[in-house]
């Protein structure tokens, strides 16, 4: 161990709040990822016909509440709209992930470089 036995508690709340605030922090950062992600394809893409506020759409489909996105919209409308949320939150879920791995593989990287030196 590389710290003495006394100081093993301190030791211990100063990993495990490091930890804590690491997953904070990466939760808050993917989460606006795909936020930003899922509006910039709504702007692109839009939100069908008869959708009259893309960005109140886009606001729904981050929140997780398609029942409110799709809300007064009838038939194919609503189908289109439907196809788009999940093209959008898709698009939006690939790119924290992509975002995610590059920096766990930088992270990788930086722990076996500085692990052998």
């Amino acid at each position: 161990s590389v710290v003495p036995k006394e100081r093993s508690g301190m030791a211990s709340g100063i990993s495990t709040t490091s930890r804590f605030s690491g997953i904070l922090l990466g939760f808050a950062m993917l989460s606006g990822i795909l936020a930003t992600m899922v509006r910039k394809w709504v702007a692109a893409f839009g939100c069908g016909s008869g959708c009259h506020h893309p960005s109140d759409f886009a606001d729904a489909i981050v929140a997780g509440d398609l029942p409110s996105a799709i809300s007064g919209l009838e038939g194919s409308s609503r189908e289109i709209a439907i196809q788009h949320a999940h093209h959008a939150f898709s698009y939006g879920f690939a790119v924290a992930l992509l975002v995610a791995s590059i920096f766990a593989l930088g992270s990788s990287i930086t722990v076996f470089t500085l692990m052998h030196s």
